[in-house]
């Protein structure tokens, strides 16, 4: 599984890998960015939101919606 950059503050990144991440939540209080369970059983409040980290996970592990082309090549 490929390993994953994100911003855990505007000034700090962490890389982790994809499969030591188990789940995504919005954090408790009314604050911008996501909470992540890893495998550890530690949660990890990070900047990046949700939705965008979720699709950028999907991305490296190859498991994003493409866009799917139909006809004939040099249409």
């Amino acid at each position: 599984m490929p390993w994953i950059k994100i911003n855990e503050t505007e000034d700090r990144d962490i890389w982790l890998r994809t499969e030591s991440i188990l789940g995504l939540t919005h954090p408790e209080q009314d604050i911008s960015g996501t909470q992540l369970l890893l495998l550890s059983g530690k949660t990890v409040s990070v900047a990046e939101e949700r939705e965008r980290l979720l699709q950028r996970i999907k991305e490296a592990e190859g498991t994003a919606a493409r866009e799917r082309r139909v006809g004939f090549p040099g249409e």
